[in-house]
């Protein structure tokens, strides 16, 4: 997001506590509804696209190749949300990715995610395979809650750190009276 700052212009502006937890909970309504609409209709050429970009999920993750996993990440998603027949619910939530492309960084900062990710990943794929579109809005919104929170308390804890950074306010002289 742009901010428009006096004497230094566009300034990129970091969303705050509330806006990520909205911009999570209206990315896992429209995934989740996605996902449902494309279990009852994905084809065997589109879970083998899948198949194919969880297996270089996999190798991502495994060689410690962060930047890589959150890109192929996008690409699952993408992949799986175009199976479904809506054409402005996958355009809004592509602008939603987009304007939360930033929230890759769980990838780029922690390994740990990237493994419960992967595991989350499996389960939407199994869930498409089997045509169970509820069990895999289960897991895509598991997925999302776990990626919101992570985000979350990454927010709160920037947010302090700077506060703690900030100087001490200066204190301010009292005024003497004539007396």
């Amino acid at each position: 997001m742009l901010s428009f700052v006096t004497h230094k212009g566009a300034v990129v502006r970091r969303m705050g506590h509330l806006e990520v937890e909205e911009m999570f909970a209206i990315r896992t309504e429209l995934e989740a509804l996605a996902i449902r609409q494309a279990a009852a209709r994905i084809t065997a050429a589109e879970l083998a696209e899948l198949r194919t970009i969880l297996d270089a999920m996999a190798v991502a993750e495994r060689e410690g190749r962060l930047e890589e996993y959150g890109k192929l990440n996008r690409e699952f998603h993408m992949c799986a949300y175009s199976a479904q027949p809506y054409e402005r619910l996958r355009s809004m939530i592509e602008n939603m990715w987009d304007s939360t492309d930033w929230c890759r960084r769980i990838f780029t900062h922690d390994a740990d995610s990237m493994r419960t990710s992967l595991g989350e990943h499996e389960a939407i794929y199994d869930a498409l395979k089997r045509g169970d579109g509820e069990a895999a809005s289960v897991f895509l919104r598991a997925q999302k809650q776990r990626a919101s929170a992570w985000l979350l308390n990454q927010i709160d804890t920037a947010e302090d750190a700077e506060v703690s950074a900030e100087p001490p306010p200066a204190k301010a002289k009292r005024a003497r009276s004539a007396g």
